[in-house]
């Protein structure tokens, strides 16, 4: 879903957390990456698994970090959105013509303040905001008998 290494624009992870995607990108050859999220101790983490990026202690439920956005074109938002309670000001505040992918789920958990049922209940919520150009369904573990799913949306910013 991303662009080439060769051709992408710096690509800003909401809520990065430890780095787990940061270390996804720099093996594949993405260079310019900025990593957002408002733990110290996951930024750290985040550093230390790819020290090359950079990172930025911020609270997207602020006005002063939501802000920052605006200066880029890029954003994913993997395994975030479903645990602040104003996502859609999130995408809000990115500019027009943006692209996000982002992933929410299907199940509830700690942390979540929202999952969802199905991939078109997501897309519901987030196309108001967003011209939604691809989604996709991604299966995971059994939860209770249940399949633990993630939709991946890929959108523009309206």
């Amino acid at each position: 879903m991303l662009p080439a290494p060769s051709k992408c624009p710096t690509i800003v992870d909401l809520g990065c957390g430890p780095g787990i995607f940061a270390s996804f990108l720099v093996e594949k050859g993405y260079k310019s990456y900025i990593g957002l999220d408002f733990s110290i101790p996951l930024i750290s983490s985040a550093a230390n698994h790819v020290p090359s990026y950079i990172y930025v202690c911020g609270d997207l439920r602020r006005a002063d970090a939501l802000s920052l956005l605006k200066n880029y074109s890029l954003f994913v938002a993997l395994e975030f959105l479903e645990h602040i309670n104003n996502d859609l000001a999130v995408i809000e505040s990115l500019s027009p013509k943006s692209r996000i992918i982002l992933s929410v789920p299907n199940y509830d958990s700690a942390g979540h303040v929202r999952h969802f049922k199905g991939c078109e209940e997501a897309v519901a919520r987030y196309s108001p905001l967003l011209r939604i150009n691809a989604k996709n369904d991604v299966h995971g573990s059994l939860n209770k008998g249940v399949a633990n799913k993630m939709f991946v949306l890929d959108g523009i910013k309206k």
